[in-house]
């Protein structure tokens, strides 16, 4: 959720192309760079009532601590709130995911995939 004057909504609009990157935490080996997925695809801006993006949020603790804090500014005058709905393409990237890191340590290049997405999981 964000609110449709913030540089990140006006970006949205001007080019919906995003790109992400989510590291994957560990409880070994912390102090190595993370494990990551990277994904590129495209944004949009959906009402903040949209049922979907609602649902979303509704199933997660601080999602639903979100959802009543922007229900509460709707509440005092607040109208530019509204969800980032992103698409990813059908490939996703990822880099050290379920390779050992003594394989990677002789071999960066070795931790690197591509995984495509199933059409089943398209929208």
């Amino acid at each position: 959720m964000t609110r449709r004057h913030l540089k990140k909504a006006r970006n949205i609009v001007e080019n919906p192309n995003v790109s992400v990157v989510v590291p994957v935490t560990r409880r070994l080996l912390w102090f190595l760079p993370p494990p990551s997925i990277h994904f590129q695809g495209t944004a949009e801006l959906l009402d903040w009532k949209d049922e979907v993006g609602t649902r979303v949020f509704e199933s997660f603790f601080m999602g639903r601590q979100i959802l009543k804090k922007y229900k509460a500014a709707n509440g005092r005058g607040e109208t530019r709130i509204c969800f980032v709905r992103i698409t990813p393409d059908e490939e996703i990237f990822t880099y050290m995911v379920g390779y050992p890191v003594w394989d990677i340590s002789k071999r960066m290049e070795s931790g690197a995939a591509r995984v495509k997405i199933p059409p089943s999981f398209a929208r």
